[in-house]
């Protein structure tokens, strides 16, 4: 992703928040708990690369994949909390549950921030980037797989070894 690509993904997002000045969440966290709502988010390979630079810039790692019953977000923490708040996908910014006050617009009126942020992402590179947006999790499962050569480095340490 060149920095052109960066910012202007920075900037739909930006966009999208200043449309949604306005609407309260009560913090519930129930929109990260993606098997009790039944939906995840799903990135483009702009918003994922944008994730994992927001932990890089906090000196994080990405975390493991939750086996927890509710489904919870990977990137909450302990306290409930967004790790990549600054950073979170179109989906998480545009979730709105019946708690919203005033109520918020539906999601469908930010289809052309999604379709730009697709378009961003066309040919990123990213880790099994086939152009496609695909759930959080996914990218996640795909981000922590071992590459080939990974995969053959360790087998080489490991035969180093006996």
């Amino acid at each position: 992703m060149n920095d052109d690509d960066t910012r202007r993904a920075l900037d739909l997002l930006t966009e999208v928040e200043r449309a949604l000045a306005g609407i309260r969440c009560q913090a519930t966290t129930d929109c990260c708990r993606f098997a009790v709502t039944g939906r995840e988010p799903w990135l483009t390979a702009v918003e994922w690369r944008l994730l994992v630079a927001e932990l890089r810039r906090q000196g994080r790692r990405l975390p493991e994949p939750n086996d927890d019953e509710d489904g919870r977000c990977p990137f909450l923490d302990a306290r409930g909390r967004c790790q990549v708040y600054a950073a979170r996908p179109l989906g998480c910014r545009t979730f709105f549950c019946e708690r919203a006050t005033p109520p918020a617009p539906h999601a469908s009126e930010f289809r052309a921030a999604a379709r730009a942020l697709a378009e961003l992402s066309e040919g990123g590179g990213a880790v099994g980037d086939d152009g496609k947006s695909r759930p959080i999790t996914s990218w996640l499962a795909a981000e922590r797989r071992p590459t080939p050569s990974a995969r053959g480095r360790a087998r080489a340490r490991g035969r180093a070894g006996r």
